[in-house]
């Protein structure tokens, strides 16, 4: 009989580490599969071993890899060859005991230990869970895919769903989204609105305080002045936000290839938009706004955001805000009974192209 490579773990959350070692054994051998289980010496297990096998699925795995959950299916024990991943030569004492007891316990006696690259060598699911906890959002993306993120975050918060809002400028996002968070349990975190709370040091810095016009004239100097403050901002937000809500994240050009912002709020996306340049323009004019026109262009479109989705695995919901504002109300309104439902959204999912 041929030998079963198998690479156990509790995976709670699977990281970029566990991916890395995962990859490593792919070329190796010629099929792999994933087990999730629970460790019962731990005793902070946020996730079950399904919802592991799920949060696996958002990482761009080889064709030459399953992911199942303990007891899933049964294998020939004397077959088994165990895949262990290693971050420094520390853990082969730990490992022999692990070997020992499988030998005794299950008569596996099979193993190959890979070692991480050092650039890989700090990243665990436990420091992965700290930085969630202490709402380190600009470092969680050195650890954990964007969906895991939202996976953490939503933990973290004690949070139903947590979505990250983009579109144009002028697409009607604010719009919907008041519409929405007037129903009970749909909380908003406006990221419009910091650029009150920067002007002073926008000020201290630069001179004056209008954070559109500074950053149309030196988009560089004014992401590095505010980027910290900006982040504190955000933390300090979502502390805010009510438990068991679902919490929208408003950041119109979160998917912009230079922000990138699914990267540290997650990997679940509503595109709010009517994706017509020409409606946004006028919208723009209305509302009184001509500042905001240049960055219409710079703002990816709905095709732009299905690119974004595809190429980093996010899950994509498209409201299209062309009709009335009646029409924008019903579409609040029926979004609304969809989370109701235990979240049974028509989400648009991806494979990498």
């Amino acid at each position: 009989m041929s030998a079963t490579y198998v690479f156990p773990g509790s995976f709670c959350p699977p990281t970029y580490g566990h991916f890395q070692t995962l990859r490593k054994a792919a070329i190796m051998f010629g099929h792999v599969v994933v087990i999730c289980s629970t460790n019962p010496q731990k005793h902070d297990n946020w996730f079950t071993p399904q919802e592991c096998v799920r949060l696996w699925h958002s990482y761009d795995l080889p064709e030459n890899v399953s992911v199942q959950y303990f007891g899933q299916q049964k294998y020939d024990l004397s077959q088994v060859t165990m895949i262990r991943g290693l971050r420094e030569v520390s853990e082969m004492d730990y490992e022999q005991q692990v070997m020992d007891f499988n030998r005794q316990e299950f008569g596996i006696n099979n193993y190959v230990h890979l070692f991480c690259d050092p650039e890989f060598s700090q990243i665990s699911s436990s420091r992965a869970r700290q930085l969630a906890t202490k709402l380190e959002l600009e470092k969680l993306p050195q650890y954990v895919s964007p969906l895991v993120a939202s996976a953490l975050l939503e933990k973290v918060l004690q949070a139903k769903k947590l979505f990250l809002v983009v579109g144009k400028p002028g697409s009607g996002k604010s719009t919907w989204l008041k519409q929405l968070c007037q129903i009970d349990g749909n909380y908003w975190v406006d990221t419009d609105q910091f650029s009150e709370q920067l002007k002073p040091m926008l000020r201290q810095k630069f001179g004056r305080d209008d954070l559109v016009e500074l950053y149309l004239e030196q988009p560089e100097q004014v992401t590095a002045a505010i980027k910290d403050p900006w982040f504190d901002l955000l933390g300090q937000s979502l502390k805010n936000t009510p438990v068991n809500s679902n919490i929208f994240v408003e950041i119109a050009y979160g998917l912009a290839e230079d922000k990138q912002m699914f990267r540290f709020v997650g990997g679940q996306v509503i595109y709010v938009g009517c994706d017509d340049s020409k409606q946004n323009l006028d919208r723009i004019d209305q509302r009184g706004t001509p500042e905001h026109k240049p960055f219409v262009d710079r703002i990816p479109g709905w095709t732009g955001t299905v690119q974004v989705a595809k190429k980093h695995q996010l899950k994509l919901l498209n409201v299209d805000t062309a009709g009335s504002l009646a029409d924008l109300e019903r579409q609040a309104e029926q979004f609304n009974l969809l989370l109701g439902q235990g979240g049974a959204l028509p989400w648009k999912t991806f494979s990498p192209e």
